[in-house]
Protein backbone atom coordinates (compact mmCIF):
# COMPACT_ATOMS: atom_id res chain seq x y z
CA UNK A 1 0.00 0.00 0.00
CA UNK A 2 1.25 3.33 -1.31
CA UNK A 3 -0.62 6.16 1.20
CA UNK A 4 0.09 9.37 -1.02
CA UNK A 5 -1.99 12.24 1.06
CA UNK A 6 -4.07 12.71 4.32
CA UNK A 7 -5.01 15.87 5.79
CA UNK A 8 -7.66 17.17 8.20
CA UNK A 9 -10.21 20.10 8.04
CA UNK A 10 -10.23 22.54 11.38
CA UNK A 11 -7.23 20.63 12.35
CA UNK A 12 -3.76 20.08 10.96
CA UNK A 13 -2.39 18.10 14.20
CA UNK A 14 -4.02 14.19 14.15
CA UNK A 15 -3.17 10.82 15.28
CA UNK A 16 -4.24 8.82 11.92
CA UNK A 17 -2.86 5.78 13.56
CA UNK A 18 -5.74 6.02 16.04
CA UNK A 19 -8.22 5.72 13.04
CA UNK A 20 -7.56 2.10 12.37
CA UNK A 21 -9.09 0.96 15.71
CA UNK A 22 -10.54 -2.61 15.99
CA UNK A 23 -12.05 -5.10 17.93
CA UNK A 24 -15.74 -6.45 18.39
CA UNK A 25 -17.16 -9.95 17.17
CA UNK A 26 -20.85 -11.31 16.96
CA UNK A 27 -22.72 -13.62 14.80
CA UNK A 28 -25.21 -14.46 12.38
CA UNK A 29 -26.64 -16.59 9.21
CA UNK A 30 -28.60 -16.52 6.39
CA UNK A 31 -31.89 -18.36 4.48
CA UNK A 32 -33.83 -20.47 6.41
CA UNK A 33 -31.47 -23.22 7.17
CA UNK A 34 -31.07 -22.43 10.36
CA UNK A 35 -27.90 -20.98 12.26
CA UNK A 36 -26.36 -19.82 15.52
CA UNK A 37 -26.43 -17.18 18.05
CA UNK A 38 -24.42 -13.67 18.50
CA UNK A 39 -22.10 -12.02 21.01
CA UNK A 40 -19.89 -8.98 21.36
CA UNK A 41 -16.71 -7.96 21.62
CA UNK A 42 -16.36 -7.16 25.24
CA UNK A 43 -13.65 -4.17 24.43
CA UNK A 44 -16.22 -2.69 21.80
CA UNK A 45 -19.50 -2.77 24.20
CA UNK A 46 -17.42 -1.29 27.07
CA UNK A 47 -16.18 0.99 24.68
CA UNK A 48 -20.09 1.89 23.69
CA UNK A 49 -21.34 1.70 27.14
CA UNK A 50 -19.12 4.57 27.80
CA UNK A 51 -21.31 6.84 25.68
CA UNK A 52 -24.33 5.67 26.30
CA UNK A 53 -24.25 3.24 22.96
CA UNK A 54 -26.04 -0.06 22.67
CA UNK A 55 -24.89 -3.52 20.39
CA UNK A 56 -25.48 -3.66 17.14
CA UNK A 57 -28.95 -2.78 16.49
CA UNK A 58 -30.69 -1.37 19.29
CA UNK A 59 -33.02 1.49 18.12
CA UNK A 60 -31.36 3.66 20.64
CA UNK A 61 -27.84 3.87 18.33
CA UNK A 62 -29.73 4.37 15.06
CA UNK A 63 -32.34 7.11 16.09
CA UNK A 64 -30.78 10.51 15.55
CA UNK A 65 -30.42 12.94 17.89
CA UNK A 66 -31.76 15.91 16.87
CA UNK A 67 -30.51 18.39 19.65
CA UNK A 68 -27.13 17.23 19.12
CA UNK A 69 -27.55 17.58 14.99
CA UNK A 70 -27.97 21.78 16.02
CA UNK A 71 -24.44 22.30 16.15
CA UNK A 72 -21.88 21.71 13.59
CA UNK A 73 -19.37 18.94 12.93
CA UNK A 74 -16.04 19.65 13.65
CA UNK A 75 -12.68 17.27 13.56
CA UNK A 76 -11.75 19.03 16.94
CA UNK A 77 -14.88 17.90 18.54
CA UNK A 78 -14.86 14.00 17.31
CA UNK A 79 -11.43 13.21 17.25
CA UNK A 80 -11.09 12.01 20.95
CA UNK A 81 -13.58 9.41 19.96
CA UNK A 82 -10.46 7.85 17.70
CA UNK A 83 -11.48 4.28 19.30
CA UNK A 84 -14.80 4.33 17.88
CA UNK A 85 -13.26 4.47 14.33
CA UNK A 86 -13.07 1.00 12.05
CA UNK A 87 -11.68 1.90 8.46
CA UNK A 88 -11.29 -0.57 6.49
CA UNK A 89 -8.50 -0.60 3.81
CA UNK A 90 -9.81 -2.59 1.48
CA UNK A 91 -13.95 -2.61 1.94
CA UNK A 92 -16.03 -5.13 0.44
CA UNK A 93 -19.82 -6.01 0.80
CA UNK A 94 -20.82 -10.39 0.52
CA UNK A 95 -23.14 -11.17 -2.22
CA UNK A 96 -26.38 -12.40 -0.24
CA UNK A 97 -26.04 -15.63 -2.37
CA UNK A 98 -22.32 -15.44 -3.02
CA UNK A 99 -19.55 -17.67 -2.33
CA UNK A 100 -18.58 -16.02 1.22
CA UNK A 101 -21.80 -16.06 2.68
CA UNK A 102 -22.37 -19.84 1.71
CA UNK A 103 -18.69 -20.52 3.02
CA UNK A 104 -19.62 -18.51 6.41
CA UNK A 105 -22.72 -20.97 6.69
CA UNK A 106 -21.23 -23.81 5.94
CA UNK A 107 -18.31 -24.01 8.49
CA UNK A 108 -19.54 -22.13 11.30
CA UNK A 109 -17.72 -19.18 11.19
CA UNK A 110 -21.07 -16.97 10.89
CA UNK A 111 -21.65 -17.40 14.58
CA UNK A 112 -18.82 -15.38 15.10
CA UNK A 113 -20.17 -12.21 13.07
CA UNK A 114 -23.08 -10.02 13.07
CA UNK A 115 -24.28 -7.94 9.48
CA UNK A 116 -26.47 -5.41 8.50
CA UNK A 117 -28.01 -4.85 5.57
CA UNK A 118 -27.25 -2.33 2.70
CA UNK A 119 -30.22 -0.53 1.84
CA UNK A 120 -29.36 2.69 -0.53
CA UNK A 121 -27.95 2.19 -4.01
CA UNK A 122 -27.44 5.21 -6.00
CA UNK A 123 -26.31 6.01 -9.34
CA UNK A 124 -24.57 9.40 -10.91
CA UNK A 125 -26.71 10.44 -13.69
CA UNK A 126 -25.08 11.92 -16.95
CA UNK A 127 -27.56 15.21 -15.92
CA UNK A 128 -25.55 15.42 -12.89
CA UNK A 129 -28.04 14.29 -10.20
CA UNK A 130 -28.29 11.49 -7.58
CA UNK A 131 -30.76 8.45 -8.75
CA UNK A 132 -31.84 5.53 -6.40
CA UNK A 133 -31.35 2.42 -7.84
CA UNK A 134 -34.38 -0.07 -8.02
CA UNK A 135 -34.18 -3.28 -6.32
CA UNK A 136 -37.57 -5.04 -6.96
CA UNK A 137 -40.56 -4.84 -9.79
CA UNK A 138 -42.47 -2.83 -7.50
CA UNK A 139 -39.15 -0.02 -7.02
CA UNK A 140 -38.87 -0.12 -10.80
CA UNK A 141 -42.51 0.56 -11.52
CA UNK A 142 -42.73 3.33 -8.67
CA UNK A 143 -39.60 5.10 -10.43
CA UNK A 144 -40.16 8.46 -11.81
CA UNK A 145 -36.72 8.72 -13.23
CA UNK A 146 -37.66 5.62 -15.82
CA UNK A 147 -40.43 5.75 -18.77
CA UNK A 148 -43.17 3.58 -18.34
CA UNK A 149 -42.23 1.91 -21.66
CA UNK A 150 -38.78 1.22 -20.10
CA UNK A 151 -40.05 -0.20 -17.28
CA UNK A 152 -41.09 -3.29 -19.47
CA UNK A 153 -37.87 -3.55 -21.21
CA UNK A 154 -36.02 -2.94 -18.08
CA UNK A 155 -37.76 -6.07 -16.17
CA UNK A 156 -37.49 -8.26 -19.48
CA UNK A 157 -34.09 -7.62 -20.00
CA UNK A 158 -33.37 -8.53 -16.39
CA UNK A 159 -35.44 -11.86 -16.57
CA UNK A 160 -32.73 -12.11 -19.36
CA UNK A 161 -29.88 -11.60 -17.23
CA UNK A 162 -31.01 -14.18 -14.51
CA UNK A 163 -31.06 -16.88 -16.92
CA UNK A 164 -28.59 -15.84 -19.68
CA UNK A 165 -26.13 -18.69 -19.30
CA UNK A 166 -29.49 -21.12 -20.42
CA UNK A 167 -29.31 -18.91 -23.12
CA UNK A 168 -26.74 -18.92 -25.12
CA UNK A 169 -27.82 -18.34 -28.57
CA UNK A 170 -29.09 -14.41 -27.45
CA UNK A 171 -25.47 -13.35 -26.91
CA UNK A 172 -23.16 -16.33 -28.61
CA UNK A 173 -22.33 -13.30 -30.96
CA UNK A 174 -21.50 -10.87 -28.72
CA UNK A 175 -19.24 -13.28 -26.37
CA UNK A 176 -15.95 -11.01 -27.58
CA UNK A 177 -17.68 -7.85 -27.70
CA UNK A 178 -18.21 -5.02 -25.24
CA UNK A 179 -21.09 -5.06 -23.11
CA UNK A 180 -22.00 -2.01 -24.07
CA UNK A 181 -22.74 -3.16 -28.00
CA UNK A 182 -24.96 -5.65 -26.46
CA UNK A 183 -27.10 -3.53 -24.34
CA UNK A 184 -27.74 -1.43 -27.75
CA UNK A 185 -28.17 -4.19 -29.33
CA UNK A 186 -31.16 -5.40 -27.25
CA UNK A 187 -32.51 -1.96 -28.13
CA UNK A 188 -32.24 -0.53 -24.03
CA UNK A 189 -32.39 3.20 -23.63
CA UNK A 190 -29.19 5.38 -22.93
CA UNK A 191 -31.00 5.91 -19.55
CA UNK A 192 -31.52 1.99 -19.36
CA UNK A 193 -27.87 1.58 -20.51
CA UNK A 194 -26.70 3.57 -17.71
CA UNK A 195 -28.49 1.99 -14.76
CA UNK A 196 -27.72 -1.85 -16.18
CA UNK A 197 -24.77 -0.80 -16.68
CA UNK A 198 -22.71 1.47 -14.26
CA UNK A 199 -25.63 0.54 -11.27
CA UNK A 200 -26.40 -3.15 -11.54
CA UNK A 201 -23.07 -4.82 -13.30
CA UNK A 202 -21.41 -1.90 -12.43
CA UNK A 203 -19.11 -2.45 -15.46
CA UNK A 204 -17.52 -0.25 -17.69
CA UNK A 205 -18.21 0.35 -21.45
CA UNK A 206 -15.02 -2.25 -22.44
CA UNK A 207 -16.21 -4.73 -20.08
CA UNK A 208 -16.96 -8.23 -22.02
CA UNK A 209 -20.53 -9.17 -22.74
CA UNK A 210 -20.56 -12.54 -20.58
CA UNK A 211 -18.72 -10.81 -17.87
CA UNK A 212 -20.98 -8.57 -17.46
CA UNK A 213 -24.14 -10.63 -17.79
CA UNK A 214 -22.73 -12.68 -15.27
CA UNK A 215 -22.21 -9.51 -12.75
CA UNK A 216 -25.82 -8.88 -13.16
CA UNK A 217 -26.91 -12.18 -12.32
CA UNK A 218 -24.73 -11.81 -9.26
CA UNK A 219 -26.12 -9.01 -8.24
CA UNK A 220 -29.93 -10.24 -8.59
CA UNK A 221 -29.79 -13.60 -7.75
CA UNK A 222 -28.47 -12.26 -4.04
CA UNK A 223 -31.95 -9.98 -4.23
CA UNK A 224 -34.54 -11.20 -1.50
CA UNK A 225 -32.66 -13.23 0.77
CA UNK A 226 -31.78 -10.83 3.39
CA UNK A 227 -34.40 -8.10 3.03
CA UNK A 228 -34.50 -6.28 -0.41
CA UNK A 229 -30.73 -5.62 -0.27
CA UNK A 230 -28.10 -7.95 -2.64
CA UNK A 231 -25.61 -6.92 -0.30
CA UNK A 232 -24.74 -7.48 3.41
CA UNK A 233 -22.01 -5.23 5.45
CA UNK A 234 -20.35 -7.03 7.93
CA UNK A 235 -20.79 -5.08 11.74
CA UNK A 236 -17.54 -3.04 12.53
CA UNK A 237 -15.81 -3.98 8.75
CA UNK A 238 -14.63 -6.99 6.83
CA UNK A 239 -11.84 -6.41 8.95
CA UNK A 240 -13.66 -8.60 11.61
CA UNK A 241 -14.27 -11.84 8.93
CA UNK A 242 -10.37 -12.88 9.11
CA UNK A 243 -10.62 -12.93 13.18
CA UNK A 244 -13.57 -15.25 12.72
CA UNK A 245 -11.62 -17.40 10.19
CA UNK A 246 -8.41 -17.22 12.85
CA UNK A 247 -10.83 -17.74 15.56
CA UNK A 248 -12.12 -21.05 13.95
CA UNK A 249 -8.62 -22.22 13.21
CA UNK A 250 -7.38 -21.19 16.83
CA UNK A 251 -10.01 -23.94 18.44
CA UNK A 252 -8.83 -27.12 16.42
CA UNK A 253 -5.36 -26.00 16.93
CA UNK A 254 -3.93 -23.22 14.83
CA UNK A 255 -1.07 -21.41 16.26
CA UNK A 256 -0.59 -17.53 16.21
CA UNK A 257 3.02 -15.89 16.71
CA UNK A 258 1.98 -11.86 17.23
CA UNK A 259 4.62 -9.49 16.68
CA UNK A 260 7.29 -11.09 15.01
CA UNK A 261 8.66 -10.54 11.77
CA UNK A 262 9.99 -12.53 9.08
CA UNK A 263 13.93 -11.47 8.98
CA UNK A 264 14.99 -14.05 6.09
CA UNK A 265 13.93 -17.06 4.02
CA UNK A 266 16.21 -20.29 4.19
CA UNK A 267 16.26 -21.89 0.47
CA UNK A 268 18.51 -24.88 -0.23
CA UNK A 269 20.42 -25.58 -3.23
CA UNK A 270 17.50 -27.35 -5.25
CA UNK A 271 15.77 -23.98 -4.86
CA UNK A 272 13.18 -25.25 -2.13
CA UNK A 273 12.01 -23.36 1.14
CA UNK A 274 13.55 -25.04 4.37
CA UNK A 275 12.72 -22.34 6.88
CA UNK A 276 12.36 -18.81 8.21
CA UNK A 277 15.13 -16.79 10.37
CA UNK A 278 12.74 -14.57 12.86
CA UNK A 279 14.35 -12.46 15.51
CA UNK A 280 17.32 -14.56 15.13
CA UNK A 281 15.48 -18.12 15.79
CA UNK A 282 15.19 -20.54 12.92
CA UNK A 283 11.49 -22.32 12.41
CA UNK A 284 11.41 -24.82 9.92
CA UNK A 285 8.39 -25.61 7.62
CA UNK A 286 7.17 -27.27 4.43
CA UNK A 287 5.28 -24.62 3.17
CA UNK A 288 5.83 -20.87 2.96
CA UNK A 289 2.27 -19.07 2.46
CA UNK A 290 2.50 -14.56 2.47
CA UNK A 291 1.53 -11.84 0.72
CA UNK A 292 4.08 -9.28 -1.14
CA UNK A 293 4.37 -7.29 1.62
CA UNK A 294 5.92 -9.75 3.90
CA UNK A 295 7.71 -11.97 1.65
CA UNK A 296 9.42 -9.46 -0.49
CA UNK A 297 11.64 -8.47 3.17
CA UNK A 298 12.60 -12.30 3.60
CA UNK A 299 13.60 -12.95 -0.27
CA UNK A 300 16.87 -12.51 -1.60
CA UNK A 301 15.29 -10.21 -4.64
CA UNK A 302 12.36 -8.04 -3.61
CA UNK A 303 8.81 -9.05 -5.87
CA UNK A 304 8.25 -6.16 -8.55
CA UNK A 305 4.66 -4.42 -7.67
CA UNK A 306 2.16 -2.45 -9.83
CA UNK A 307 0.10 0.22 -8.67
CA UNK A 308 -3.86 -1.87 -9.09
CA UNK A 309 -5.85 0.61 -7.25
CA UNK A 310 -7.05 3.84 -5.78
CA UNK A 311 -8.03 4.40 -2.79
CA UNK A 312 -9.81 7.61 -0.77
CA UNK A 313 -11.16 7.71 2.86
CA UNK A 314 -13.10 10.24 3.77
CA UNK A 315 -15.35 11.29 7.25
CA UNK A 316 -17.53 13.86 6.31
CA UNK A 317 -20.30 15.70 8.56
CA UNK A 318 -23.32 14.51 6.79
CA UNK A 319 -25.25 12.12 4.32
CA UNK A 320 -24.71 12.96 0.68
CA UNK A 321 -28.37 12.07 0.06
CA UNK A 322 -30.89 13.40 2.39
CA UNK A 323 -32.73 10.38 4.09
CA UNK A 324 -29.73 7.98 4.52
CA UNK A 325 -28.85 9.08 7.57
CA UNK A 326 -28.30 5.32 9.57
CA UNK A 327 -28.07 3.78 6.10
CA UNK A 328 -25.26 2.10 4.48
CA UNK A 329 -25.02 3.28 0.83
CA UNK A 330 -23.73 2.36 -2.18
CA UNK A 331 -23.00 4.81 -5.18
CA UNK A 332 -21.47 4.18 -8.15
CA UNK A 333 -19.83 7.09 -10.48
CA UNK A 334 -18.99 6.65 -14.57
CA UNK A 335 -16.26 6.96 -15.11
CA UNK A 336 -17.02 10.19 -17.82
CA UNK A 337 -18.79 11.95 -14.74
CA UNK A 338 -15.77 12.86 -13.02
CA UNK A 339 -12.81 12.15 -15.82
CA UNK A 340 -11.97 8.94 -13.54
CA UNK A 341 -10.12 6.36 -15.36
CA UNK A 342 -12.82 3.39 -14.65
CA UNK A 343 -15.94 3.41 -12.33
CA UNK A 344 -15.82 4.65 -8.67
CA UNK A 345 -17.59 2.83 -6.28
CA UNK A 346 -18.56 4.83 -3.10
CA UNK A 347 -19.22 3.29 -0.06
CA UNK A 348 -20.64 5.39 2.83
CA UNK A 349 -20.68 3.96 6.28
CA UNK A 350 -23.06 5.50 9.08
CA UNK A 351 -22.50 4.98 13.01
CA UNK A 352 -25.21 2.27 12.76
CA UNK A 353 -22.54 0.20 11.01
CA UNK A 354 -19.66 0.54 13.90
CA UNK A 355 -17.58 2.24 11.27
CA UNK A 356 -17.88 5.51 13.04
CA UNK A 357 -19.14 7.42 15.64
CA UNK A 358 -22.78 9.30 15.70
CA UNK A 359 -23.35 12.73 13.66
CA UNK A 360 -20.29 12.01 10.93
CA UNK A 361 -20.12 9.04 8.10
CA UNK A 362 -17.05 7.49 6.84
CA UNK A 363 -17.01 7.11 3.11
CA UNK A 364 -14.76 5.21 1.01
CA UNK A 365 -13.94 5.75 -2.95
CA UNK A 366 -12.21 3.08 -4.92
CA UNK A 367 -11.70 2.46 -8.77
CA UNK A 368 -9.05 0.82 -10.70
CA UNK A 369 -5.18 2.48 -10.67
CA UNK A 370 -4.26 4.09 -13.89
CA UNK A 371 -1.09 4.41 -13.31
CA UNK A 372 -0.77 7.92 -11.59
CA UNK A 373 -1.58 8.46 -7.66
CA UNK A 374 -4.53 7.90 -5.97
CA UNK A 375 -5.41 11.42 -5.55
CA UNK A 376 -5.07 12.29 -9.05
CA UNK A 377 -7.41 9.52 -10.03
CA UNK A 378 -9.81 10.34 -7.42
CA UNK A 379 -9.87 13.90 -6.35
CA UNK A 380 -12.26 15.16 -9.54
CA UNK A 381 -14.62 12.78 -8.04
CA UNK A 382 -14.06 14.27 -4.04
CA UNK A 383 -15.33 17.75 -5.69
CA UNK A 384 -17.96 16.44 -6.96
CA UNK A 385 -19.21 14.76 -4.07
CA UNK A 386 -17.88 16.72 -1.19
CA UNK A 387 -17.17 20.54 0.25
CA UNK A 388 -13.86 20.91 1.42
CA UNK A 389 -14.17 24.20 3.47
CA UNK A 390 -12.49 24.58 6.30
CA UNK A 391 -15.29 25.58 8.98
CA UNK A 392 -18.83 25.03 8.87
CA UNK A 393 -19.51 29.09 8.12
CA UNK A 394 -17.62 28.92 5.30
CA UNK A 395 -19.75 25.82 3.73
CA UNK A 396 -23.07 26.59 2.13
CA UNK A 397 -24.33 23.12 3.38
CA UNK A 398 -25.20 21.82 -0.28
CA UNK A 399 -22.42 18.45 0.36
CA UNK A 400 -21.04 16.73 3.09
CA UNK A 401 -18.27 18.67 4.56
CA UNK A 402 -15.04 17.12 4.41
CA UNK A 403 -13.20 16.53 7.95
CA UNK A 404 -10.35 14.17 7.39
CA UNK A 405 -9.18 12.16 4.44
CA UNK A 406 -6.22 9.95 3.05
CA UNK A 407 -5.24 8.85 -0.76
CA UNK A 408 -3.56 5.61 -1.28
CA UNK A 409 -2.47 3.69 -3.64
CA UNK A 410 -2.90 -0.44 -3.60
CA UNK A 411 -0.51 -2.09 -5.25
CA UNK A 412 -0.17 -5.98 -6.90
CA UNK A 413 2.67 -8.23 -7.49
CA UNK A 414 3.71 -7.87 -11.43
CA UNK A 415 3.58 -11.46 -12.04
CA UNK A 416 5.50 -11.38 -15.25
CA UNK A 417 8.58 -10.42 -13.86
CA UNK A 418 11.29 -12.65 -13.20
CA UNK A 419 11.61 -12.66 -9.78
CA UNK A 420 8.35 -14.32 -9.40
CA UNK A 421 8.70 -16.86 -11.30
CA UNK A 422 11.84 -18.16 -9.91
CA UNK A 423 10.10 -18.47 -6.25
CA UNK A 424 10.16 -21.60 -4.41
CA UNK A 425 7.96 -24.36 -5.60
CA UNK A 426 6.65 -24.55 -2.40
CA UNK A 427 6.50 -20.81 -1.55
CA UNK A 428 2.90 -19.42 -2.28
CA UNK A 429 2.17 -15.96 -2.51
CA UNK A 430 -1.37 -14.68 -1.67
CA UNK A 431 -2.73 -11.73 -3.65
CA UNK A 432 -3.37 -8.38 -2.91
CA UNK A 433 -6.54 -6.78 -2.33
CA UNK A 434 -8.53 -5.54 -5.33
CA UNK A 435 -10.84 -3.18 -6.37
CA UNK A 436 -13.77 -5.85 -7.00
CA UNK A 437 -16.85 -5.10 -4.35
CA UNK A 438 -17.39 -8.87 -3.61
CA UNK A 439 -15.44 -11.84 -2.07
CA UNK A 440 -15.86 -14.26 -5.24
CA UNK A 441 -11.95 -14.03 -6.09
CA UNK A 442 -10.96 -14.38 -2.85
CA UNK A 443 -12.69 -17.46 -1.99
CA UNK A 444 -11.47 -18.98 -5.07
CA UNK A 445 -7.89 -18.12 -4.37
CA UNK A 446 -7.93 -19.45 -0.98
CA UNK A 447 -9.38 -22.63 -2.17
CA UNK A 448 -6.73 -22.58 -4.66
CA UNK A 449 -4.40 -22.28 -2.31
CA UNK A 450 -5.30 -24.80 -0.02
CA UNK A 451 -5.90 -27.65 -2.40
CA UNK A 452 -2.14 -27.16 -3.26
CA UNK A 453 -0.88 -27.56 0.44
CA UNK A 454 -3.43 -30.08 1.04
CA UNK A 455 -4.51 -32.08 -1.75
CA UNK A 456 -6.28 -34.61 0.00
CA UNK A 457 -8.42 -32.62 2.51
CA UNK A 458 -11.72 -31.07 1.97
CA UNK A 459 -11.83 -27.05 2.25
CA UNK A 460 -13.15 -25.79 5.11
CA UNK A 461 -15.53 -28.51 6.65
CA UNK A 462 -18.40 -28.09 8.70
CA UNK A 463 -16.89 -28.58 12.04
CA UNK A 464 -18.85 -31.40 14.80
CA UNK A 465 -20.91 -29.82 17.02
CA UNK A 466 -19.12 -30.90 20.02
CA UNK A 467 -22.21 -33.13 21.21
CA UNK A 468 -21.69 -34.91 18.56
CA UNK A 469 -18.56 -36.37 18.79
CA UNK A 470 -17.29 -39.74 20.25
CA UNK A 471 -14.69 -40.28 21.97
CA UNK A 472 -13.00 -43.87 21.67
CA UNK A 473 -12.35 -45.41 25.33
CA UNK A 474 -8.27 -44.70 25.16
CA UNK A 475 -9.32 -41.13 24.06
CA UNK A 476 -11.33 -40.58 26.97
CA UNK A 477 -8.61 -41.96 29.79
CA UNK A 478 -5.97 -39.36 27.47
CA UNK A 479 -8.13 -36.60 28.17
CA UNK A 480 -7.24 -33.88 31.04
CA UNK A 481 -10.42 -33.98 32.92
CA UNK A 482 -9.85 -37.96 33.27
CA UNK A 483 -6.41 -37.76 34.74
CA UNK A 484 -6.54 -36.24 38.35
CA UNK A 485 -2.81 -35.30 38.02
CA UNK A 486 -3.17 -32.46 35.59
CA UNK A 487 -4.30 -29.92 37.86
CA UNK A 488 -3.16 -26.70 35.68
CA UNK A 489 -5.08 -28.51 32.52
CA UNK A 490 -8.33 -28.70 34.90
CA UNK A 491 -8.08 -25.22 35.89
CA UNK A 492 -7.41 -24.13 32.34
CA UNK A 493 -10.31 -25.93 31.28
CA UNK A 494 -12.79 -24.90 33.83
CA UNK A 495 -11.38 -20.88 33.07
CA UNK A 496 -12.73 -21.96 29.61
CA UNK A 497 -15.84 -23.13 30.46
CA UNK A 498 -16.69 -19.59 33.00
CA UNK A 499 -15.31 -17.74 30.41
CA UNK A 500 -18.37 -19.74 27.53
CA UNK A 501 -20.87 -19.10 30.18
CA UNK A 502 -19.99 -15.22 30.13
CA UNK A 503 -20.28 -14.96 26.43
CA UNK A 504 -23.33 -17.24 26.14
CA UNK A 505 -24.76 -14.42 29.19
CA UNK A 506 -23.66 -11.62 27.04
CA UNK A 507 -25.02 -12.74 23.54
CA UNK A 508 -28.42 -13.74 25.67
CA UNK A 509 -28.31 -9.70 26.32
CA UNK A 510 -27.33 -8.76 23.05
CA UNK A 511 -30.27 -10.77 21.52
CA UNK A 512 -32.38 -9.02 23.97
CA UNK A 513 -31.20 -5.54 22.80
CA UNK A 514 -30.91 -5.89 19.07
CA UNK A 515 -34.41 -4.31 18.10
CA UNK A 516 -35.43 -3.77 14.02
CA UNK A 517 -34.81 0.29 12.93
CA UNK A 518 -38.06 0.87 12.26
CA UNK A 519 -36.80 4.08 10.70
CA UNK A 520 -34.89 2.21 8.24
CA UNK A 521 -37.63 -0.06 7.52
CA UNK A 522 -35.40 -2.83 9.36
CA UNK A 523 -36.17 -6.08 9.24
CA UNK A 524 -34.55 -8.66 11.43
CA UNK A 525 -34.34 -12.43 10.74
CA UNK A 526 -34.03 -14.93 12.78
CA UNK A 527 -32.49 -18.71 12.39
CA UNK A 528 -32.12 -20.57 15.82
CA UNK A 529 -30.56 -17.66 17.60
CA UNK A 530 -28.98 -16.09 14.33
CA UNK A 531 -29.47 -12.46 13.22
CA UNK A 532 -29.31 -9.85 9.82
CA UNK A 533 -29.85 -6.72 10.02
CA UNK A 534 -31.24 -4.18 7.81
CA UNK A 535 -33.20 -4.66 4.38
CA UNK A 536 -36.50 -3.16 3.45
CA UNK A 537 -39.62 -5.27 4.07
Amino acid sequence: MVAEQESISDDANTETTGLCAREGDSLQETDGNGHEDSENSSAVESAAAEDGEHPAGNSQNVQPNIEEDIQPVTWNAIKDDWRRFNIDMAPKFLFSRGAMVDLLIKSSISRYLEFKAVTKFLTYLPNGTVQEVPQSRSDVFSSSSISMVEKRMLMKFLSFCLEYDQQLTEYEAYIQKPFIEFLRARRLTENLQHFVLYAIAMKTEDTPTEEGLKACQSYLQSLGRYGNSPFLWPLYGVGELPQAFCRLCAVFGGIYVLRRRLDKAVVDANNKFQAIISEGKRLNASWLLGGPSHLSNCMSTPLPTVRAGSRGVFITDKSFKPGTAESITLLTIPPHAANSPSLVKVIELPSASYACPKRVFVVHLTCKSSGRTAKEDLESTAELLFDFSDTADASDGSKPRVLWRMYFSQTAIDASGEETASLPGNVLLTSQPDTALGFESVIEEARSLFGRVCPDEEFLPTPPDPEDIIYEPDEVESLPSANPGHEEDQDMEKGSEDQGREVNERAERTDNDVLPDSSDACVTEEFSGSKVEGGTA
